[in-house]
């Protein structure tokens, strides 16, 4: 599907249309979580049931990792062959 730079510029315009949109409505969602959490944490819940779904607060933890003391440890800068690099395209519009 080829498009003309008119029509490139008409999507463009209606991209900005419809991400304000989006962030609009993210700003309003993010005060419904708001509320929610104020809710768990005000009734002390980790876990609660309604007519709708049921919602969860609770701790969850990840694990990273540490470049820095990994070359203290082996005594090297060169981590090239213990690295996996993914490469991907990002559509970015502005």
């Amino acid at each position: 599907m080829c498009i003309s730079k008119r029509e490139l510029s008409k999507k463009v315009s209606e991209y900005h249309s419809m991400k304000a949109l989006l962030d609009e409505t993210q700003a309003i969602i993010d005060t419904m979580k708001a509320e929610i959490v104020d809710y768990m944490k005000t009734n002390n819940l980790e876990s609660e049931i309604t007519a709708d779904g049921k919602v969860t607060y609770k701790d969850s933890s990840r694990s990273s990792f540490d470049e820095k003391l990994l070359k203290s440890i082996l005594g090297t800068d060169d981590l090239k062959q213990y690295k996996k690099v993914s490469t991907f395209k990002v559509l970015r519009i502005s």
